[in-house]
């Protein structure tokens, strides 16, 4: 409920910017400041919303005991929790890891 508000209007401002955007399908021109002035909206919800997830784990964390806090400790090390046998997984599928060419070009100017 605390994040409720917050999401709601996350979502509305997904749905403006993708209107928004949608006009270049048509032709039509995007109002880049509309733009811009949702996505900075947007971006302070999403502030917003991971405060209250920092909050609340935060007073989760004050309830454990030591013993319980060693066991997230020991569960966080995902690196015990990778895929040895080269698969991967497309959502939540596992599936043969797949031959990715290079990337580069994605990164240049």
């Amino acid at each position: 409920d605390t994040q409720r508000t917050a999401i709601n209007c996350v979502v509305e401002k997904r749905r403006a910017i993708s209107t928004e955007l949608r006009k270049a399908l048509s032709g039509s021109s995007i109002d880049e400041n509309k733009v811009l002035t949702l996505a900075r909206e947007y971006g302070a919800l999403d502030g917003e919303i991971s405060y209250y997830y920092a909050t609340a784990f935060s007073q989760v964390n004050n309830t454990l005991t030591a013993d319980q806090k060693a066991q997230l400790v020991a569960i966080k090390d995902l690196d015990k929790y990778s895929c040895p046998d080269g698969s991967a997984y497309l959502y939540s599928e596992k599936i043969s890891m797949p031959n990715v060419g290079s990337t580069d070009f994605l990164f240049g100017k």
